[in-house]
């Protein structure tokens, strides 16, 4: 799996358009889009053409799992389909770590638009694996603190949930998101945020580069 730097430009249409059908938290990064200087990138195989990198709505590019195929008691034959999850929660993992170890509070935060407040799981949820859940204007969003584990930010990438399809998006972010803050405060502290891609097989990564340490992108992304 290599992760590699795409043009923006192409890259923002597709981001604009799934946060476009989103929540507060969505509109919140829309605007902070408008003004803010950015780089983008994204985790697939070496051997992605370049014209394929930006079918972004299209999937088939990771090879299937052959291996993990399971055979169906009707004789079918049911194959997962693949995607970037674990190296992507490797990533943000690392950013909380980061954070964690400088002292600094951060937190990803990850809405699901499908969900209500008065849906009965959403009542009777209880914390898993250090992913808990908050609500911003009736919005049910789940997130992770600079402690969470590497577990918990692999559930939070799979927790998140967008009307737009495959389409989804986690927040990492500077402070602390326990103290109330909003979703336009929210996003003021981001430092990136990653969006679903390539029908959900991996993912974008959005980093804000005037809020950030300069050449980090390319050099650690």
């Amino acid at each position: 799996m290599q992760f590699r730097l795409i043009q923006t430009q192409q890259a923002l249409q597709y981001i604009r358009y799934g946060l476009n059908r989103g929540c507060s938290l969505s509109q919140a990064l829309l605007q902070r889009l408008e003004q803010a200087k950015i780089r983008i990138g994204t985790w697939l195989p070496r051997g992605v053409s370049k014209g394929s990198i930006y079918q972004f709505e299209q999937g088939g590019k990771l090879p299937a799992q052959q291996n993990e195929a399971v055979q169906l008691p009707s004789g079918g034959v049911l194959i997962p389909i693949p995607n970037t999850v674990p190296a992507v929660a490797r990533y943000l993992h690392k950013q909380l770590a980061d954070c964690k170890k400088r002292g600094t509070k951060a937190f990803l935060l990850a809405p699901d638009e499908l969900a209500s407040p008065s849906d009965s799981w959403v009542v009777r949820y209880e914390p898993i694996e250090g992913v808990k859940m908050l609500f911003l204007n009736e919005e049910v969003y789940f997130y992770v603190k600079e402690d969470g584990s590497f577990a918990a930010v692999e559930k939070i990438l799979r927790r998140a949930r967008s009307l737009a399809g495959m389409f989804s998006v986690v927040v990492f972010a500077h402070g602390d998101i326990e103290q109330g803050l909003s979703a336009e405060l929210t996003v003021s502290l981001a430092k990136l945020f990653v969006v679903r891609a390539y029908d959900g097989e991996s993912f974008l990564l959005v980093k804000f580069t005037d809020s950030w340490e300069k050449g980090v992108l390319a050099g650690r992304h």
